[in-house]
């Protein structure tokens, strides 16, 4: 590949930056089929543009695309590198050796072959990368017949490689363990990322929160009977007007038949307040809307399934027995994973902890954030059987306690401060100093 003495240097030069500009018009496809946006493709498509579509159809399945263009970009720089250092060291080489420099050749094929490949980097893969991210629709529409057909030398070579990276995978993968990551390990994993900066807090936090709702049923997460606001279906408008002003976050009412256990239906406060805007009261049998029935047993993660499902934001939970346990909400759920949301209530609603390091908490709090409060994961061993603090009372005392009574667990007593009927209302939490075990004292 010389060059007669005579002839210089220019040809070659205007050659080689032929070869640079070959693999910058590469780049620019690829970078365009890369950063082409789907909503605006379908939007320029819906207008009748047959070529956008054709790109819409191939970002589907554009990665054979993008890994062949990439072949030839990288192919085209070599092939410029090996020219430059063929063709335009020769020059370098005969004035270095004039001036007594050591490897005067060597060094002159590694100085022209550096100059290239950085031409190459900046005319061929900088400046098309700013082009195409530009106006990366309109550069694949134009291009599209030609990103088809320029695509296809590379096949043959992603095969070859997809079939090798395979056979090397069955090798490697032959002397691998058979089992996969535990949950533990997987947890562990997530420390460590966090700790060397790859996952964010935020990140892992989040991971926590589904494989906390994968280990608890949806009757830990609803919002239970005793706060859930509910209907007869009699009510006329004006108790309706009430319910809807007073539910607060709740956005759907069970609508019951003298009694909350017999729920037929579910009205949400939209549908209350567009009734009575739009004039004679029709009654709750026309507003309400089918229930969506899980059992409180079922896991959280399976209650996502059946909300899609059902096509709503609630399901009403239901006991052992058939009756009535509560609503949740998507919200509920989610709230589990990302954190409070604005204008939700707090995350451990209805625990306060007091100035004395004592807490009060309603009966009706969520044993799982009671445990959490006091960092005593044991609170929540029994969560199949209880899901509210008041639960766990009940499965302590055997009966129905009074108010005074106090029970110690733990290292800390419990005691009842308010009933409402037989509802426990208000408990005490204080710290013992020394754990006696459990003890109920009246």
């Amino acid at each position: 590949m010389e060059y007669p003495p005579d002839s210089g240097v220019l040809p070659y030069i205007f050659i080689i930056l032929a070869v640079i500009f070959a693999g910058g018009f590469l780049s620019l496809l690829k970078t365009a089929l890369a950063c082409a946006r789907t909503p605006r493709l379908h939007s320029l498509a819906e207008g009748g543009k047959k070529s956008y579509a054709g790109v819409l159809k191939l970002s589907e399945k554009s990665g054979p695309y993008q890994a062949s263009l990439r072949i030839g970009i990288i192919f085209l720089e070599i092939l410029s590198g090996i020219m430059g250092g063929i063709w335009l060291s020769k020059p370098l080489t005969v004035l270095l050796s004039n001036n007594t420099v050591p490897l005067a050749e060597l060094l002159s094929v590694l100085v022209v072959t550096l100059l290239t490949v950085t031409a190459f980097f900046i005319l061929g893969e900088v400046i098309p990368r700013q082009i195409a991210i530009a106006a990366p629709e309109a550069i694949s529409a134009a291009f599209l017949p030609f990103i088809k057909v320029i695509s296809i030398p590379g096949f043959p070579l992603l095969m070859a490689n997809s079939g090798i990276s395979g056979l090397f995978h069955k090798m490697l993968s032959a002397h691998a363990s058979s089992h996969g990551m535990t949950e533990d390990e997987f947890r562990i994993a997530l420390l460590e990322g966090e700790k060397s900066g790859i996952v964010e807090s935020e990140e892992r936090t989040m991971v926590e929160g589904v494989f906390y709702l994968g280990d608890r049923p949806v009757g830990t997460f609803m919002t239970h009977r005793s706060e859930v606001q509910w209907l007869d279906i009699d009510a006329g408008p004006e108790e309706a007007r009430k319910a809807a002003e007073s539910g607060g976050d709740q956005r759907y009412f069970p609508v019951a038949d003298g009694d909350l256990d017999e729920v037929s239906g579910a009205v949400s406060v939209q549908d209350i307040l567009q009734a009575l805007l739009n004039g004679p009261w029709p009654g709750l049998k026309a507003l309400m809307r089918t229930p969506y029935f899980v059992p409180e047993t079922m896991s959280a993660l399976k209650a996502f399934e059946a909300f899609k499902k059902a096509e709503a934001n609630y399901l009403f939970v239901m006991d052992e027995y058939g009756g009535f346990a509560g609503i949740l909400t998507v919200r509920n759920l989610i709230e589990e994973i990302v954190g409070q949301l604005s204008g939700a209530a707090s995350d451990e609603e209805g625990i306060l902890k007091q100035e004395d390091g004592t807490w009060l908490a309603d009966g009706a709090a969520n044993i799982d954030d009671m445990a959490r409060a006091l960092s005593l994961s044991t609170l929540a061993d029994g969560h199949a059987e209880y899901h509210t603090l008041a639960g766990f009372i009940l499965d302590l005392a055997g009966e129905i306690p009074r108010t005074g009574a106090f029970f110690d667990y733990n290292g800390y007593r419990f005691k009842i401060v308010d009933m409402d009927g037989n509802r426990i209302d208000k408990v005490m939490i204080a710290k013992l100093e020394s754990d006696d075990g459990k003890e109920r004292h009246n």
